[in-house]
């Protein structure tokens, strides 16, 4: 990957936010944490993000929901990170607007391939990254 990508990690378990912000910082890459939906609107806002690493369910519902207002507001590529394995998940997820999606638990380096690779189709496909929200 060319540049710092800057990544948004929304996950409501504070250790897999830690986690995944140190696995990917030590690969060069930026990382904005957020906890919740309202958090993640509000890192979008600010700063500009190149992809987000979304968790299916958090507390207050299901984040496939806000899939169409980040596709449509903002633009930026999406991986969802989720333990539900089910066959019917993952396609609600991929249907919903998700451009991969990955379960938990899952090996770093093969989040980072998916990353770059989600990189790469989008750059391909002439998307840059969200810049904030006036």
């Amino acid at each position: 990957m060319s540049g710092s990508r800057n990544i948004l990690i929304v996950d409501d378990e504070p250790e897999i936010r830690e986690m995944l912000a140190e696995y990917l910082a030590s690969r060069g890459l930026g990382v904005a944490p957020a906890e919740d939906a309202a958090s993640m609107f509000r890192v979008l806002e600010r700063q500009p993000i190149d992809l987000i690493l979304l968790d299916r369910t958090m507390p207050g519902g299901d984040t496939i929901r806000q899939m169409p207002v980040l596709r449509s507001r903002f633009g930026v590529p999406i991986i969802v990170v989720t333990a539900l394995l089910a066959d019917g998940e993952r396609i609600k997820g991929l249907e919903s607007g998700a451009d991969d999606y990955i379960c938990k638990p899952f090996n770093p380096r093969e989040l980072v391939a998916r990353i770059e690779s989600v990189l790469r189709r989008a750059e391909g496909r002439g998307v840059h990254r969200a810049d904030p929200w006036p």
